[in-house]
């Protein structure tokens, strides 16, 4: 399935007077279950880390919560994302996602939640904006800025850009390759860049 967040749809029901107000805590949910998605294989190399001290029981038992706060979340996106096609219905616009939410298969749900998250982060941060930045404090780009990945953008320009936004354009490459979702779910991201 190739369903995707309409962003413009997306736009539209949270401008819009009398659904917009309660729109942004549905919207807010997509990014929260992406934000718990990205943080995730770095809590479990966090928790590994401290296998032998917590012992074998509280070990488990962390892991089993940090897998259920991401499946809550998950659950949470789902049902906004159904809610605002229901709002979008109603203000007699295309739907914010394309497909059914309730129906779709979760990793569809999830990589067009990502997705939506890496258009509007390479929106904000892509090498086009960070260049604009460096001319705008009257610097010279990096040469890497002009590459065709965002990873030497990101490496050229450093703590700027911000580490959430590193972490989630390489986990959602990292996703990408594997043809998925998945890498983000399950810790495969591989090095920080």
């Amino acid at each position: 399935m190739n369903s995707t967040v309409d962003e413009t749809a997306l736009r539209a029901v949270a401008s819009d007077p009398q659904y917009g107000p309660n729109s942004v805590k549905y919207i807010r949910n997509l990014f929260e279950y992406a934000a718990c998605a990205m943080a995730m294989p770095f809590e479990l190399a966090a928790l590994d880390a401290n296998k032998d001290t917590l012992g074998g029981e509280a070990y488990r038992e962390a892991r089993q919560e940090l897998d259920r706060n991401r499946t809550s979340k998950h659950e949470s996106a789902i049902s906004s994302l159904a809610t605002l096609n229901r709002m979008a219905e109603k203000l007699n616009l295309t739907p914010v996602y394309t497909g059914n939410p309730l129906d779709d298969h979760r990793g569809d749900v999830a990589h067009a939640i990502f997705s939506l998250c890496k258009h509007l982060l390479d929106d904000l941060y892509g090498p086009a904006q960070l260049v604009e930045a460096y001319v705008e404090r009257g610097q010279e780009p990096h040469p890497g800025l002009g590459a065709e990945h965002e990873h030497a953008a990101l490496h050229a320009h450093g703590d700027d850009v911000g580490g959430f936004f590193a972490v989630w354009l390489y986990a959602y490459h990292q996703a990408a390759a594997a043809d998925g979702a998945d890498a983000l779910c399950t810790g495969e991201l591989g090095e920080y860049v």
